[in-house]
């Protein structure tokens, strides 16, 4: 087989849009629209799920993940919404983009050309800024290229408040050491949790056959991806039980649940993680035969953690105090405020339901069955290779474009587009203003951002920046 042929990934949760993103060939596209038609039939999901064990391994696994994968996007806003530390990566990336608008504004009122990322650009020797002036004038055709930034002193302010923004941002997407000497950051627990989530209900859509087929060929995958699982079923191997997805599920929730007003960076995700299955190696695997939250509270106690209704509490009181403070700004800025407000009532609904169901939250089979009870999440759709092709009218009836190219005979090649349905549960956030925050985040990601400079998103922020300043990447 031409393993070429197979996608390698069909989503990929981005912190700053509050919803789903999925992405596709436009072959996964088409397989995933007949696994979630409204009118599908099941007895044919499971006809093209069997059909998929004749085939090879790899295409047995790809059919499973697109029949599921919205399932694991779904875990992946959920968790954001509920966790501290997601709430912690938003406050910082609303605080990043309500700056750095300002000081991009600013910039290109004085320059024609803005080299990026700006923070390293300022930490550069004088002589090395004006090597690559003198190389970008060569590539650039002009005789010379200065920049000018220098700012007032409430564009200083906001330029020095972005920046700190960004190192923080960075501290906290990096894990500090941990205890059991493996490398990990916190989004490998978010993929750990949503995977749990996805291997149970590859058994509810397709059975039995095609689940084992799945997790195995997770635990054969040697990727930073599956990084939890395969370290849990190490865990598991060596005291002598099967693998209990359930428990893994258990462990990484409260470890995303931690408080960083009193623990500091104790909470961080990767730390209680590892001093959890520090206890399970030394005390055993518990059995898993108690309602989730009073295997919550043992944890706390026995690790000397804060409750997690504790944690979850001041992570909505400080969303809450941040809000007032970006209803306080310029009009401008109100979309902003709107979409975190939105980011908060569906966080109330979701933590209200969390505390008073945490087995139904936490436990994978439960989870799927009461999905609808819970807040329903924007679907953001990306084409990034072979993109979708159709005309205005034929695309629009389903999506809603947000960036594509033109041809003629009125077709669109779309590059990313948002669903006009939402997922199952009940509807707090709007799909556009969530795109809209999404795009000015991402935007000043591109002019401050010393990470994610390789991702596709960048290629978009690239081409809008470039209709309005011509800007130099620092290598």
């Amino acid at each position: 087989m031409n393993t070429a042929i197979i996608q390698d990934d069909y989503g990929g949760f981005d912190s700053t849009f509050l919803g789903v993103t999925l992405r596709f060939w436009p072959k996964s596209w088409d397989l995933f629209g007949r696994f979630h038609a409204q009118d599908r039939d099941p007895e044919e999901v499971i006809r093209i799920g069997n059909m998929a064990l004749k085939e090879s391994v790899d295409e047995a696994f790809d059919t499973f993940s697109i029949g599921t994968v919205m399932l694991h996007e779904v875990r992946h806003f959920h968790d954001f919404i509920l966790s501290p530390y997601g709430n912690h990566i938003l406050r910082l990336r609303l605080l990043a983009a309500v700056n750095g608008v300002q000081v991009i504004g600013r910039l290109r009122a004085k320059n024609s050309v803005i080299p990026v990322p700006l923070p390293k650009w300022r930490r550069m020797q004088h002589n090395e800024r004006t090597i690559l002036a003198h190389q970008w004038s060569r590539v650039l055709r002009r005789e010379a290229i200065s920049f000018d930034c220098d700012l007032d002193p409430e564009g200083t302010r906001a330029l020095v408040e972005t920046e700190k923004a960004y190192g923080r941002i960075k501290d906290f997407v990096s894990a500090p050491p941990n205890e059991t000497g493996i490398v990990y950051q916190p989004y490998h627990l978010f993929e750990g949790s949503a995977i749990a989530v996805q291997a149970n209900n590859v058994f509810t859509v397709f059975g039995i056959k095609h689940s084992e087929l799945f997790l195995n060929y997770l635990l054969a995958n040697k990727t930073a991806y599956t990084l939890p699982l395969r370290a849990w079923y190490a865990l598991c191997q060596r005291q002598g039980q099967l693998i209990d997805i359930a428990l893994l599920s258990a462990a990484i929730s409260w470890s995303l649940l931690g408080n960083y007003s009193v623990e500091g960076w104790e909470a961080c995700p990767t730390t209680r993680f590892a001093k959890l299955f520090a206890l399970f190696e030394k005390e055993g695997l518990p059995r898993f035969d108690r309602p989730v939250a009073s295997l919550f509270e043992r944890w706390s106690e026995q690790l000397s953690s804060s409750p997690v209704a504790e944690s979850i509490r001041d992570a909505l009181q400080r969303n809450r105090e941040l809000l007032q403070k970006l209803k306080a700004l310029p009009v401008e800025f109100g979309d902003l405020s709107q979409t975190f407000g939105s980011f908060i009532q569906a966080q109330e609904l979701l933590s209200k339901h969390f505390l008073e169901a945490t087995d139904v939250y936490v436990r994978p089979d439960l989870y799927a069955d009461h999905v609808d009870d819970l807040v329903s999440a924007p679907i953001r759709v990306d084409f990034p290779n072979d993109r979708l092709i159709g005309t205005r009218e034929q695309l629009e009836k389903h999506l809603s474009v947000r960036v594509a190219t033109g041809f003629g005979n009125n077709e669109l090649a779309v590059r990313r587009a948002i669903l006009r349905v939402q997922t199952t549960g009940r509807t707090v956030i709007d799909a556009m203003l969530a795109a809209d925050a999404s795009d000015l985040m991402t935007l000043v990601d591109f002019f401050f951002a010393e990470f994610r400079r390789d991702e596709p998103d960048f290629d978009i922020a690239r081409q809008v920046s470039s209709e309005q300043v011509i800007t130099m990447e620092i290598l």
